[in-house]
């Protein structure tokens, strides 16, 4: 399933595909804007903090109804993370939901694309899923990119998510 983020100045976009094979999910960022960025050369996959502060890719996981949700975030270095959340922003904790098993980072045309390893109950009915991207230029300040945006970048705002059946990706 294709997506399409746009900036939150809503100058530029990025594209992110979504695929499900049973207990993986496999997510594909390409990153084909006009001003230089930085794009972290791979360095080795390890799990790491605070990855939003330069470029980084996310994608968030929750189920209608609930008010708890997943967030991933990833460096196209192989720095990643996985959070818990019990509500919009609460309850914050590391998880096991979503596992990175593979990153492939080409970093001459920006295109990371990410399998990981899935709870397997993550995906067994429609869920709302969040994409959205942080991007670093080489000069100026950072780049927010979204399904959709509210008047601030929110990316843990579900009312910008997508509710997405399994048997569509």
């Amino acid at each position: 399933m294709q997506f399409s983020l746009t900036d939150f100045d809503g100058t530029e976009n990025i594209t992110a595909n979504i695929a499900l094979h049973r207990n993986q999910l496999t997510v594909r960022f390409v990153v084909d804007i006009d001003q230089p960025i930085i794009w972290p050369a791979y360095t080795g996959i390890r799990r790491a903090n605070e990855l939003w502060q330069t470029t980084c890719l996310e994608l968030f996981i929750g189920n209608p109804g609930a008010t708890h949700y997943v967030e991933l975030n990833v460096s196209p270095d192989g720095a990643w993370n996985c959070y818990e959340f019990s509500d919009y922003r609460k309850g914050m904790q590391q998880s096991s939901r979503l596992e990175l098993g593979a990153l492939d980072n080409q970093i001459d045309s920006h295109q990371l694309t990410v399998t990981l390893d899935i709870d397997a109950g993550l995906f067994s009915r429609a869920v709302y899923v969040g994409l959205s991207a942080v991007i670093e230029p080489e000069k100026g300040s950072l780049k927010y990119f979204a399904l959709s945006h509210g008047a601030a970048p929110d990316f843990h705002d579900r009312s910008h998510h997508v509710l997405v059946e399994p048997d569509h990706l």
